[in-house]
C-alpha cells in the first residue's frame, strides 16, 4: 500500500493531498500547517518518496493505489487535491472510484493529448535527467515557491523519484486524454491553472470548466481560475472565491457548491517568486 502521512488535525472534515512529480506528501506541508481544523492526508504517489517499491505504471494504476490508500484510512468520501502529477491521478480517481471524494480541486493538467515531435520528447528526456542534479532540483522547487527546498530531494539528498518514473510520468502527462469521460465525472471539480500553464494552452481550462458542466443537476459544474501575479485573475492576500454549481460554464452568481478561501503569501518586493496559494474548502 502506499506510504501516507497524517498533516495537522486529526479531527475536521478530511482532506486529500496528491503531490506533483518529483516530489513527495511534503509538498503539502505548508499548506496543511494553514488547515489546522481539517484533517489533512498527504500520500507518496507511486514511485515517489516512500512508495517508491510501487512503479509508477500508469495513471489507472496509480488512481487504484490511491483509493486503496484512502478507503484503508477514511471511512467516507474526502476532498481530493492533486496538483500536477497528482492532479492527472486524482481526475483518474474521480472517474475510476466515483464514491471517492464529494469534491475536487485539480490544478495543471491538459484534456487531451499533447502534440510533441521526437525532439521536443528528447528535450522532455533530457530535462527528466537534469532532475538528478539536486542544485536543479532546487531552483526548480524555488520557482514553485517553496520556502524550504529540501522537498525536492529525500533524507539523503537524492531525487524523490527515479528517472524512469519522471519520464513514464512525462510520457504519460503527455498522452492523457479526458474528453470522453470528463462530462461522465460526477464529483464537483475546481480546476486551476497557473500563468505559466496556461502560456501554450490557455483554452484548456476552459474546455475541462464546459465539459464538466454539462451534468444536469445542482452542484455539478466545473469552474476554472487562472492564476497569475498581475491582470485578471491574479490573486492578492485574503482573496476568496465561490465556486459554484450550476450548468453555466461561466460561474454565474448562484448557490455555491463549496466555498475556496484562497491566500496567496508573495515574496519581497522584487522577488521573482510566483505567490504561494493554499485552498481553504469549507463545507
Amino acid at each position: 500500500m502506499l506510504h501516507k502521512v497524517e498533516l495537522g488535525s486529526r479531527e475536521g472534515p478530511p482532506l486529500v493531498f496528491l503531490h506533483g512529480a518529483g516530489y513527495d506528501c511534503r509538498m503539502w506541508a505548508e499548506v496543511a500547517a494553514q488547515l489546522n481544523d481539517c484533517r489533512c492526508t498527504a500520500i507518496d504517489l507511486p514511485g515517489h518518496g516512500q512508495s517508491r517499491a510501487t512503479d509508477l505504471e500508469d495513471f489507472d494504476a496509480a488512481a487504484d493505489e490511491v483509493a486503496e490508500c484512502i478507503r484503508a484510512h477514511h471511512d467516507g468520501a474526502v476532498t481530493l487535491v492533486g496538483l500536477s502529477l497528482g492532479a492527472y491521478v486524482g481526475f483518474r480517481c474521480l472517474a475510476r472510484h466515483p464514491d471517492l471524494a464529494n469534491r475536487a480541486v485539480l490544478s495543471g493538467l491538459q484534456d487531451r493529448p499533447v502534440m510533441m515531435g521526437p525532439a521536443m520528447r528528447l528535450a522532455m528526456r533530457a530535462t527528466s535527467a537534469l532532475m538528478s542534479f539536486r542544485s536543479l532540483r532546487e531552483r526548480s522547487a524555488s520557482d514553485m515557491g517553496f520556502m524550504n527546498l529540501a522537498v525536492a530531494s529525500d533524507a539523503h539528498g537524492r531525487p524523490n523519484a527515479s528517472i524512469r518514473t519522471m519520464w513514464r510520468a512525462a510520457r504519460c502527462a503527455l498522452e492523457f486524454d479526458a474528453r470522453e469521460e470528463l462530462c461522465h465525472v460526477r464529483t464537483p471539480t475546481l480546476f486551476l491553472a497557473g500563468e505559466k500553464g496556461t502560456s501554450r494552452h490557455p483554452e484548456c481550462p476552459h474546455r475541462l470548466s464546459r465539459r464538466h458542466s454539462r451534468l444536469r443537476g445542482p452542484h455539478r459544474a466545473g469552474l476554472w481560475l487562472r492564476l497569475g501575479r498581475r491582470g485578471p485573475g491574479a490573486l492578492c492576500p485574503g482573496d476568496h472565491l465561490l465556486a459554484h454549481g450550476t450548468q453555466s460554464a461561466a460561474p454565474p452568481a448562484a448557490t455555491s457548491c463549496y466555498h475556496g478561501h484562497l491566500t496567496a503569501a508573495r515574496g519581497h518586493e522584487g522577488s521573482r517568486r510566483s505567490p504561494r496559494i493554499s485552498i481553504r474548502l469549507r463545507r
